[in-house]
């Protein structure tokens, strides 16, 4: 609580030091830093006479009771993740109708959310200043209950057509096996918080592409050798030792045998 004081009076005083600055922009911007901040001098009290605990994680759901906007129901929950701005972590909520527990929100908490979309983390998101346990712990626990990841959600299905992916979203992709011109796998640096591995089958027109974990993976990847000859395993292993952003080419048509 002390160091979040201490934070908010440092970021209180730049944002009025703003205010001194010559030129109309500058005031602005430090006159809503003043006020956005000088939240925290009312925001921190509260945080510091609350008692119980103001994070629940049950065979219900998740509650924030911070947030007001009740439990929120595994059966609502799309996928959980970690985003993260510089070097604050929060717990990202995906939900099925994010409007369903927005509308729940007093209006001026719901305009945060808009910029908290505009930053690319979904609208709920859990932030665990001043919590403990904190939130590697949590996450500890959710991957225990194998709440985390959305991964398995995704449902890929091979047939003699072709290959498709749907995700929980509804969202689906597909493909004819006569359309592939490329098999890719990318690979990102989310891990071990978010999808860090993805096949890409490319064709001209479209393509498909779901994370490594989906349901229906390994029956894709045994006839991926026999769609696609000269398709490279070794491509596929240093894809699985990947750990920041790189594209590894599995198969390309023009380098088919």
């Amino acid at each position: 609580m002390l160091g979040l004081l201490g934070l908010t009076i440092v970021m209180v005083g730049s944002s009025y030091a703003c205010t001194t600055v010559p030129g109309l922009f500058p005031r602005v911007v430090g006159w809503i830093g003043v006020g956005f901040f000088g939240l925290g001098f009312i925001a921190i009290p509260v945080m510091f006479f609350r008692r119980g605990p103001q994070l629940v994680i049950n065979e219900e759901g998740i509650e924030d009771r911070r947030l007001k906007v009740g439990v929120i129901r595994w059966s609502d929950i799309l996928s959980l993740s970690i985003g993260a701005v510089y070097s604050a972590k929060f717990l990202c909520v995906e939900v099925t109708d994010p409007d369903e527990y927005l509308s729940r929100l007093p209006r001026w908490k719901r305009s945060l959310t808009a910029a908290t979309e505009a930053l690319g983390f979904p609208a709920l998101t859990i932030g665990f200043s001043g919590l403990s346990p904190g939130l590697k712990e949590v996450w500890a626990y959710l991957e225990e209950q194998g709440r985390c990841h959305f991964e398995s959600k995704v449902i890929v299905r091979v047939d003699d057509k072709g290959i498709s992916a749907t995700f929980p979203t509804g969202k689906s992709e597909q493909i004819a096996w006569s359309e592939v011109k490329r098999v890719a796998i990318e690979t990102n640096d989310s891990g071990p918080w978010g999808a860090d591995f993805w096949w890409l089958l490319e064709g001209e027109a479209r393509r498909c592409a779901y994370p490594q974990g989906a349901t229906g993976e390994l029956e894709a990847m045994d006839v991926f050798p026999t769609r696609f000859p000269g398709f490279s395993h070794e491509a596929v292993i240093k894809a699985n030792c990947s750990i920041s952003n790189a594209r590894f080419v599995c198969w390309e048509r023009s380098n088919a045998l």
